[in-house]
């Protein structure tokens, strides 16, 4: 899953009292893999997942660097940093047919903890999602 944030970290840098010149942007992505436990027999099918992997982000890398070299001055995104993420969440489908079902609600908790020596960015993240499911194959 892929992710990005724009003016939120020009804003996080100056409060933090680093001067920055122009926009800090940066990207998140995770890569996770677990178990998902679902019901697939009847129309109310709900489900849980736990997941575990990694998370990548530039953003945390640039100010990483901005820390080390004391200001963000003519710093660019082209730094990165590596994480642990894992995410646990559920939800539930309603069968519309065999290989159709509408997801109303999937609410998952996220958690990347990223860091370098004493510096520690943990970051707690709710998320929503719903959708349309297709399936394939048979029983």
């Amino acid at each position: 899953m892929g992710y990005a944030v724009g003016t939120g970290w020009t804003t996080k840098l100056t409060n933090l009292g680093y001067p920055v010149s122009g926009s800090a942007s940066g990207n998140l992505f995770t890569y996770m893999f677990g178990p998902q436990i679902k019901k697939h027999s009847g129309k109310f099918q709900p489900f849980g997942e736990g997941l575990f992997g990694a998370a990548h982000s530039n953003g945390y890398g640039t100010i990483i660097r901005c820390l080390q070299t004391q200001g963000c001055q003519a710093i660019n995104g082209n730094s990165s940093n590596n994480a642990f993420a894992m995410e646990f969440g559920g939800g539930v489908d309603f069968a519309l047919s065999e290989h159709v079902q509408l997801r109303p609600v999937e609410v998952d908790y996220l958690l990347t903890r990223f860091g370098y020596r004493s510096y520690s960015a943990s970051q707690n993240n709710f998320k929503y999602f719903a959708g349309v499911n297709f399936t394939l194959g048979g029983k």
